[in-house]
């Protein structure tokens, strides 16, 4: 009775949201069309994207893995759950929220997507995230299918880099071995890496913003599209984020300040009293105007 239950709910599910039936493959292909989160797509208009990794036709070792970078926000881990549950749902048998989906036999499925830390555990966060990146990496084989959503940010920046670096690398050297993975980031010195952008096998993302005007002290000059497209990212509009929050504008013109005295190697001094003062008559502000989210 409960896998009549559960088909019945499939069925259901399938025509309601008007899925459409995958092709499941012996191999290692991965191509979405379209393709969009269903838990979410049942709150929120969503924008369909698509996922492609070992186009038939090329050599097995080519495109296994993704590698997204993209705006704070802007729609990563959305991407990475939309491919992992549309594998997972052809799998079991259901039809899948895409316009075609063509998906290959499966073994596995490996994430890196969520930890907390934990006092029975006695754990740290970034314990726990290496401990699932070293699962993935003992575990995981050539039809395994791998999500690596923001691997080192639970330590400083360097050593997060590094350890991103290092993992990406491990599974590129395993050749034709190498599990499907996609991975997104906001490490964007990665991708000044040439020994590693330029292997073969990794395709770079981005998900799509756009910029209203060209001036770099506009807040609401940026709009998401929510859309994966092959590239690279422009940048976390971090401080876009941060007035989407109602962060007062005076921290935000402050952080703003600090970071370009970072860039340019100059020291950073403290307000005087004069600039301070000015800084906190300011009003907060959220400057997303109509923007998408």
């Amino acid at each position: 009775l409960a896998e009549l239950d559960c088909i019945l709910a499939l069925a259901t599910a399938a025509i309601e949201h008007k899925l459409v039936r995958p092709r499941v493959v012996d191999g290692a292909q991965l191509d979405l069309k379209g393709a969009w989160h269903p838990l979410l797509h049942a709150a929120q208009q969503l924008v369909p994207n698509d996922c492609r990794l070992c186009a038939p036709g090329e050599p097995e070792a080519a495109d296994r893995m993704l590698l997204l970078t993209g705006p704070n926000a802007s729609g990563k881990t959305v991407y990475l759950r939309m491919v992992g549950i549309t594998c997972f749902l052809a799998h079991i048998g259901s039809f899948v929220p895409a316009e075609s989906a063509t998906v290959g036999l499966t073994d596995a499925i490996f994430t890196r997507m969520v930890s907390r830390e934990s006092t029975l555990a006695n754990a740290s966060a970034f314990m726990a995230d290496l401990t699932q990146m070293s699962n993935m990496m003992r575990h995981s084989t050539r039809r395994s299918l791998c999500l690596v959503d923001e691997f080192g940010k639970g330590t400083n920046a360097q050593d997060g880099i590094s350890f991103l670096y290092a993992c990406l690398r491990h599974f590129l050297d395993r050749g034709r071995e190498c599990p499907r993975l996609l991975a997104c980031t906001h490490y964007t010195e990665l991708l000044e890496l040439p020994e590693l952008v330029d292997r073969p096998g990794l395709s770079l993302w981005t998900m799509q913003a756009s910029k209203k005007t060209e001036a770099d002290d506009t807040l609401d000059d940026v709009i998401f599209l929510y859309r994966a497209i092959p590239g690279r990212s422009e940048g976390s509009f971090a401080y876009h984020c941060a007035a989407a929050a109602n962060v007062p504008r005076a921290v935000i013109d402050r952080a703003v300040q600090v970071s370009r005295l970072r860039d340019a190697g100059e020291p950073v001094h403290a307000m005087d009293r004069s600039e301070a003062d000015a800084a906190s008559e300011r009003r907060p502000s959220c400057l997303l105007g109509e923007a998408p989210w």
